[in-house]
C-alpha cells in the first residue's frame, strides 16, 4: 500500500522540525544543569559558540506501518437459534461446518432414519398393490360394459319391435305377477 505524497512531504517535515528543536534545545540550555562545568570566561563562550555543532541527519524514507493491537475479549454473536430435527434418528452426513454461514432453506445435516425407510418400502407396496386391484376393477368394469352391450345387441336382434324402455317396463311386469 502506498502513501499520498503530501503524508510522506508531512512526515519528512515534522522529523526535520524536531531535529532542529532538539539542536536548538542542546545550543540553548545551561551545561551546568547536565553536569558540565560552565565555561569560565566568555572568551571560552564566544569559541564554543562558533565551533560548529555536529549534529547527525536521516533521510526520511516511505515504509508501511504496521499496526497491531492484542487485547483479551471474549466475542458473542448478536443472534442466536436453536436447531431441532423434525425427527429423530441417525446422523448420515453433515453438510456444513461449526462457523460457516448458511441462509434459510439451506441443508444443515442428513439424518437416517431407519423406521421410516422401512415404513415408506410399506407404503410403497400398499399403494402398488391398490394400483393393481384398481387395474383389475378397470378391467372388470369395460368387460362388463361390454356384456351389457352384447346382451342389448342380442336382444335387439331377437325382438326387432321392441324398444329397451318396452323390454325394461315388461320384465318388471312378470316379476310382479
Amino acid at each position: 500500500m502506498t502513501r499520498p505524497r503530501s503524508t510522506t512531504l508531512v512526515g519528512s517535515l515534522i522529523v526535520a522540525a524536531a531535529a532542529i528543536s532538539a539542536v536548538a534545545y542542546m545550543l540553548t540550555v545551561d551545561r551546568t544543569a547536565l553536569g558540565q562545568t560552565k565555561p569560565s570566561s566568555s572568551a571560552d563562550t564566544k569559541e564554543a559558540a562558533s565551533r560548529p555543532v555536529a549534529v547527525e541527519t536521516a533521510k526520511p524514507d516511505q515504509r508501511t506501518l504496521v499496526r497491531e493491537l492484542a487485547l483479551p475479549a471474549s466475542l458473542e454473536a448478536y443472534e442466536s437459534a436453536d436447531l431441532y430435527a423434525k425427527t429423530s434418528g441417525y446422523i448420515a452426513e453433515v453438510k456444513v461446518d461449526i462457523g460457516s454461514r448458511v441462509r434459510a432453506g439451506d441443508l444443515l445435516v442428513r439424518i437416517d432414519v431407519p423406521e421410516m425407510a422401512d415404513e415408506l418400502r410399506q407404503a410403497e407396496a400398499a399403494l402398488a398393490a391398490k394400483r393393481a386391484n384398481l387395474e383389475a376393477l378397470k378391467a372388470k368394469a369395460f368387460r362388463a360394459a361390454l356384456m351389457v352391450e352384447t346382451a342389448s345387441s342380442s336382444t335387439a336382434r331377437r325382438y326387432p319391435n321392441r324398444s329397451m324402455t318396452k323390454r325394461a317396463s315388461s320384465c318388471r311386469s312378470r316379476r310382479h305377477r
